[in-house]
């Protein structure tokens, strides 16, 4: 059975998202024909039109083709590692995959100017500095460095205790994330992300520079991101 989750999303795109799902849940095959507009219409609940706007949306995608007078079908394809804000931990495990953490390294500093703006703190106020290359499957994908004020989390976490989620870190002391301001770029390496992400040549990396906020409309972390484009992808959906 199809299901549409009951978000913020546009019905269409929420359409897309459950036979996006379903197709994972219930593993159609590449080349699976799907449904006709009216037999999805039914199932579904949402009108054809709703129906078709959100099949076009997957073949922007490339998730599915159709075939004049012949049907819709599933296209499976590989595709790059893609980001959502459930956090790095969560989306790796989504797709099958083993997430895992090399070279980290916490400690505090007083934040300056620009980050006590970020994060609405005043200039001097302790952050806690976590750096670490994240893996999927023992391979490096991504370089981070987070920075959280120390007075959101306790006062003495020990690197050794870190766990491998700092979203899921934030949400045992009572902090949900809802959104994050992202600004991103592509830039090439310098010697140090190469030999750490294990680069071979001037390959570019995208560059992610957040803040996120929390049910409390409060800027509760700031990161800066660096992440293999052959390994790592972005979907962003822009509400309008």
């Amino acid at each position: 059975m199809i299901k549409v989750k009951n978000d913020s999303l546009p019905l269409y795109l929420k359409v897309a998202q459950a036979l996006q799902q379903t197709a994972e849940e219930e593993g159609w095959k590449d080349n699976y024909r799907l449904p006709g507009e009216k037999e999805l219409s039914q199932q579904l609940g949402v009108s054809r039109a709703t129906v078709r706007e959100a099949l076009s949306a997957l073949e922007k995608d490339g998730l599915i083709l159709r075939r004049q007078g012949v049907g819709t079908f599933l296209v499976k394809r590989e595709s790059p590692l893609q980001r959502g804000m459930k956090g790095f931990t969560q989306n790796i495990r989504d797709q099958g995959l083993e997430p895992g953490t090399k070279n980290r390294s916490l400690h505090r500093e007083p934040a300056d100017g620009f980050l006590a703006a970020e994060l609405g703190i005043n200039p001097g106020d302790l952050v806690w500095v976590i750096k670490r290359t994240r893996t999927a499957n023992e391979q490096p994908i991504m370089y981070s460095v987070d920075k959280v004020p120390v007075f959101l989390l306790e006062n003495h976490l020990e690197e050794a205790d870190f766990p491998e989620s700092l979203f899921g870190l934030l949400q045992e002391h009572g902090i949900r994330l809802t959104h994050a301001i992202t600004r991103a770029h592509p830039i090439l390496p310098g010697n140090f992300l190469k030999q750490t992400l294990e680069l071979s040549g001037d390959q570019p990396l995208l560059f992610v520079e957040e803040t996120y906020v929390d049910t409390q409309a409060r800027p509760v972390l700031y990161a800066r991101s660096y992440f293999r484009t052959d390994k790592y992808s972005f979907r962003v959906i822009r509400q309008v």
